[in-house]
């Protein structure tokens, strides 16, 4: 018998013989038991898989598959998915609906996202797939491939299409000939029910009714009894020895296979890479392609080629500006836990990691590991301090005295990891153990204090304690109860708010009444309460007394009138150009872009001339999960004047985004949304009108209360 850790359950690999381990089935009881309610609960299985699991199918019922994007940021609702803080309402996608599979059953009715299908319309025009069996519903289409195939290089009428006959000529097939159950062209392009209804991913009929997958024709071997996947392309007969991973158009233009139905047109001037092709497209019931463009554009149509995808996905290569050489070891083994480095008198020393010590980095450090993430206020990170950072000052206190600090430099939505090291060698002394972080915003001239936390740790017997903080940086909360001679009385961020007293300069002690000596030079800033000196210095400076100059800015220009802030010496990246508000990109080469929002003067009151804000949302959808709105930018802009032009800036894009929603608030508890434009095309900029007819009511507006709740998920989802 063999015994496997409660973590191997269910985990993708098999520790079991038999695979016990992950055939395993469990109910809430037993996960609660084993304090294992973390765990990913598929949705109608007894089934708990582990959360880095979830997108690839482990559960029976598929409810894992529910994707919700990629998760790059902290921020982003894939990551909270993944980590358990985000339930999504509902285990399906919108265009599920109706699609003649049972995804989900509701649970408050018998309803499924089958039900009253007759509400909804029956079929989309013009999305390259055949709702009707003669393909009426693909006809007379403008500005797709499959019509540029059809009307321009077929030379087809309106109620025809495009077919190869068996003779290897390309010609047209009128629709009543379409879907009678008689097979007239290659392929099957005039009988595609038959081959969707064996397998979806075998559309390409062959005479003799076999079904092959589209990737296989063209390939130089027959896979049809009588060679009609190699027949609609007799061009590759007098090419000799064509490479598998390319594909020949008829002008001996060579493409790579990747290209070949792509929705781009790349051989020339006949688009017989795009043949046949169609016969792939998905059925699209819902996509922000059917809703009305707004405001109208005036935009080249046509169909993508080869030189509008090299102008669409042409962007800017960067090149690094740091390099980093690992260094040459005497010997690996010499320094247990480090580095082994050369002084000017040639003797051999360690350089250790920040949780070792001793000559030869041999013994470990008592210690507290902290992971911290620090958020800020729109206030603290909007436009007007992009010439300043966030300094963080961590501490490491035994009562008020510093034992160990860190100078942490904040970097916007990101974790930051870093150790405080209790005294060395053990044992630490007894007694009360904290640790406090300072932050203030810096620039080249100047340190301010913003804010401040203290966090007391409990276990300080312990030879590691960990702190996992996630912070919300905002302005200090003043006191008066404290007898703060030289400052102000404080409170801390953090809960229970303890007050305390924040010195002037040159003044410490718990109440600011204990003159000191400040040494810090340009433009540093002592920190307070403190026994010893610690200098805050100016972006720039470094050292105990800030006196050390660091200016990687030598010869760098910022384009556009931006400005080179150094940042930390021990960051890769050693500085960043601070951009005007209408441009991005590491020298602020690149334009932002902008739309230009206007409101109606017979829709909005220009008496009242102002509302108290208004929230701009860019937001897109994504191939990998098209029926979810993810948020390319969110802005704010307050006050907002209805009698005036408002332009707001996409932050980071060349592009504007495919939707944009216009939140504007009357009143802090009352807002309406509003659609301020819906694009089909890559525009930098646009200007836009804002009507009542743009209001985007809520679903309670709209529906009776006697509506179950479960179809307004299947009506707004």
């Amino acid at each position: 018998m063999k015994f496997v850790s409660k973590y191997k359950i269910y985990d993708g690999s098999a520790d079991c013989l038999y695979k016990e381990d992950e055939n395993w089935t469990s109910n809430d009881t037993i996960m609660h038991i084993l304090n294992m309610t973390d765990r990913f609960k598929c949705l109608t299985t007894n089934q708990w898989v582990s959360r880095r699991l979830i997108g690839k199918g482990y559960c029976l019922d598929g409810s894992d598959a529910f994707y919700l994007g990629i998760c790059k940021r902290a921020s982003d609702i894939a990551c909270q998915f993944l980590r358990g803080l985000y339930i999504p309402p509902i285990n399906y996608v919108f265009k599920e609906n109706c699609d003649g599979e049972n995804k989900t059953i509701f649970l408050n009715r018998n309803d499924t996202d089958e039900t009253d299908c007759e509400e909804w319309p029956k079929y989309r025009r013009c999305d390259g797939y055949w709702d009707l069996s003669n393909g009426d519903d693909e006809l007379n289409c403008s500005n797709t491939i499959l019509s540029y195939i059809t009307h321009t290089v077929t030379k087809c009428r309106a109620n025809e299409h495009y077919c190869m006959f068996s003779n290897g000529t390309m010609g047209c097939l009128a629709k009543e000939y379409a879907g009678n159950g008689h097979v007239d062209c290659i392929g099957g392009t005039d009988e595609r029910k038959t081959c969707a209804s064996r397998d979806p991913k075998s559309l390409f009929q062959c005479s003799s009714g076999q079904c092959l997958p589209l990737k296989i024709i063209c390939n130089e071997e027959s896979d049809c009894r009588y060679n009609e996947d190699e027949l609609i392309c007799p061009w590759f007969y007098n090419v000799i020895h064509p490479s598998a991973y390319m594909f020949i158009c008829k002008n001996r233009t060579a493409i790579k296979r990747a290209q070949w139905c792509n929705k781009i047109i790349d051989c020339q001037p006949d688009a017989e890479d795009e043949w046949f092709c169609d016969l792939s497209y998905p059925k699209t019931m819902y996509s922000l392609n059917y809703l009305e463009e707004y405001p109208p554009l005036v935009i080249d149509s046509s169909p993508i080629t080869a030189d509008k995808a090299l102008q669409l996905s042409a962007s800017l290569t960067m090149s690094n500006d740091y390099s980093f050489e690992f260094p040459d070891l005497i010997d690996d083994w010499y320094c247990n836990r480090g580095l082994t480095v050369t002084t000017k008198s040639s003797s051999v020393q360690c350089f250790c990691s920040p949780s070792y010590y001793g000559p030869r980095c041999q013994y470990q450090s008592e210690r507290v590991l902290i992971t911290l993430r620090v958020d800020t206020q729109s206030t603290l990170s909007g436009h007007e301090n992009l010439r300043n950072a966030i300094r963080l000052i961590a501490c490491l206190m035994f009562n008020d005295l510093v034992v160990h600090h860190e100078v942490i430099l904040h970097v916007p939505l990101m974790k930051q990891m870093f150790y405080l090291n209790y005294p060395r060698p053990p044992p630490k002394q007894q007694g009360n153990w904290s640790v406090r972080l300072d932050t203030f915003l810096v620039n080249a001239f100047s340190v301010n204090f913003i804010a401040a936390w203290n966090f007391d740790i409990r276990f300080s017997f312990l030879p590691f304690t960990r702190l996992v903080l996630h912070l919300m940086l905002q302005e200090q909360e003043s006191c008066n109860t404290l007898p703060c001679v030289h400052g102000n009385c404080r409170k801390y961020l953090n809960s229970p708010h303890k007050k305390y007293c924040q010195c002037e300069q040159h003044w410490s002690g718990q109440y600011c009444n204990i003159s000191t000596i400040c040494s810090c030079t340009g433009g540093g800033q002592c920190l307070d309460r403190y026994r010893r000196t610690l200098c805050v210095c100016p972006l720039g400076r470094m050292g105990n007394d800030c006196h050390a100059l660091f200016n990687p800015c030598n010869n760098i220009q910022c384009a556009n009138d931006g400005t080179c802030i150094p940042l930390d010496e021990r960051l890769p990246i050693k500085f960043i150009c601070a951009c005007r508000k209408s441009y991005y990109g590491p020298r602020c080469e690149l334009a932002n872009a902008y739309i230009d929002i206007y409101f109606s003067k017979f829709d909005f009151d220009y008496n009242r001339l102002l509302s108290s804000a208004a929230v701009v949302h860019f937001l897109e959808s994504k191939e990998d999960s098209p029926d979810i709105l993810f948020v390319q930018n969110r802005l704010l802009h307050k006050p907002v004047q209805f009698d005036k032009l408002t332009r707001v800036f996409n932050n980071g894009y060349k592009h504007l985004s495919p939707f944009i929603l216009l939140q504007i608030f009357f009143e802090s508890n009352k807002f309406e949304y509003y659609i301020a434009a819906i694009l089909k095309s890559q525009q930098t900029h646009i200007a836009t009108t804002i009507h009542k007819l743009n209001h985007c009511p809520e679903k309670s507006e709209i529906l009776s209360t006697c509506v179950p709740s479960e179809r307004y998920h299947k009506m707004f989802l």
